[in-house]
């Protein structure tokens, strides 16, 4: 049923029993709004959207790029217009919806001395706890959705217990194997836990952590682009390139050995990056020194 091959079930759980709550007859009872939050690139947003597909429900978007404009007080108007929206679009043509803020903890987080609160993302944060609290007078309370990596740098109040329903999404690695299984079909899941221990054991050594579900899942695409690098070696017609690189991924076959060599030139590309970020950084501070 899913356009997305594989939703493990205690993450469609914890977004689907939520939704029915805030439409159901004790709505008042509930959040209204669900905290997704974990580590970058382990599918939250990706997942959460393809679900809503799945079962029909208008998904409403909320950019924390609306969070500020020139005149102070017009995000939280805006927030305010695309919340009723989603309720007049229920009220009126009873089709469920739900108002989704992707990467929240960006724009209103706290995040020390990198963190700058203005007035519009004060008035933003007060609009969110002022239509989460439970009004009688609502002619329909709609369910909100908010991911983030780093729930913490949340504004406390924000996120007391009543207002949010938190959620803290990672993988196990059953879940993490099934997700693969499902992108690398020519693979069994007996090779997808060797990609995923093989890897991870690497990660571990070279960046002192495991690795996310988009690094896997991303594996792909630089097989693709050595055998487009391949080509380019030996056409200089573009079309042709083209036409070439398209009929050999119909016939191509992915290998458990190829990914995993590709995994660790990247792994290995990734920690080259951060000596070099951190060798710079110590030659800055060495050079304020003086």
């Amino acid at each position: 049923m899913s356009n997305y091959p594989f939703i493990p079930s205690k993450f469609s759980h914890e977004i689907l029993a939520h939704i029915v709550g805030i439409f159901s007859s004790k709505s008042n009872e509930f959040p209204l709004i669900l905290g997704i939050f974990g580590n970058p690139g382990e599918g939250k947003t990706y997942m959460c959207e393809h679900l809503l597909l799945d079962f029909h429900i208008k998904r409403y978007d909320f950019s924390v790029s609306e969070f500020e404009d020139e005149s102070s007080g017009v995000p939280a108007k805006k927030l305010r217009a695309q919340y009723d929206k989603v309720v007049q679009n229920y009220v009126e043509n009873q089709t469920y919806g739900v108002l989704m803020i992707n990467d929240i903890d960006t724009a209103i987080g706290n995040w020390g001395d990198m963190h700058q609160y203005t007035v519009n993302t004060q008035h933003i944060v007060g609009e969110l706890m002022q239509i989460s609290d439970p009004h009688y007078n609502q002619s329909k309370r709609i369910p909100i959705i908010i991911t983030g990596n780093n729930f913490s740098t949340i504004y406390m109040p924000l996120k007391r217990s009543g207002r949010i329903a938190r959620f803290y999404w990672k993988p196990e690695k059953k879940d993490l194997i099934e997700i693969l299984s499902a992108n690398y079909v020519g693979l069994s899941q007996k090779e997808i836990s060797k990609l995923v221990g093989t890897l991870n054991t690497y990660a571990e050594e070279k960046l002192n952590g495991t690795l996310p579900v988009s690094f896997f899942t991303s594996l792909k695409s630089k097989l693709y682009k050595q055998n487009i690098v391949k080509l380019l070696d030996q056409q200089t017609s573009l079309r042709k390139i083209i036409a070439l690189f398209n009929n050999q991924c119909q016939d191509s076959k992915i290998s458990l050995e190829n990914l995993i060599s590709v995994g660790i030139e990247e792994v290995n590309l990734i920690a080259a990056a951060d000596e070099k970020h951190m060798g710079s950084e110590a030659k800055r501070g060495g050079h304020n020194a003086h």
